[in-house]
């Protein structure tokens, strides 16, 4: 009998509000001052954003996706180990 999955620690989700609520406080970001290299507030704070979204992301994903505990023989199909090289060929 396999073992059950691992449970995943969803906790890490509640990161993902951040870039999502980010761009919906119009307030805090509806003007043009500060101008940084020639592009006002309200454009690079979207940029900003957008970076954002995707460094939480990237984090909320690595830090849940389920872990690997099979070898990369058992993941081609290769139950006792045996590789059969590059080309998937029968040896020699």
């Amino acid at each position: 009998m396999a073992p059950p999955p691992a449970r995943r620690n969803r906790s890490w989700y509640w990161l993902l509000i951040v870039p999502t609520v980010a761009p919906l406080l119009t307030p805090l970001y509806n003007r043009t001052t500060p101008v940084l290299w020639g592009m006002p507030f309200f454009y690079w704070y979207q940029l900003g954003c957008a970076v954002l979204a995707i460094v939480v992301i990237a984090v909320v994903h690595l830090a849940t996706r389920p872990r690997r505990e099979t070898s990369v023989a058992t993941s081609y199909g290769m139950s006792n180990g045996t590789s059969y090289g590059i080309r998937g060929g029968m040896p020699r």
